[in-house]
């Protein structure tokens, strides 16, 4: 999420919006979020520290991954 904050904010303040927009879509896009909790262990398959986040695709069963 913090990813996502710094990226919008930036393009935000480029653009001269207001970041109490970038603000409310967060707050909305945690609402409606599911919370998993998941055990990895490193693979040779995934770049170091990204593998969790294919565990947590799996393992949501999600139809979609973004990153």
């Amino acid at each position: 999420m913090l990813e996502y904050e710094a990226k919008l904010k930036t393009e935000a303040l480029r653009q001269g919006r207001l970041l109490g927009v970038v603000d409310r879509f967060l707050d909305f896009l945690a609402s409606v979020s599911n919370r998993w909790q998941t055990y990895f262990l490193p693979t040779a398959s995934a770049p170091p520290g990204d593998d969790f986040v294919i565990e947590l695709v799996v393992a949501a069963r999600a139809q979609f991954m973004v990153t």
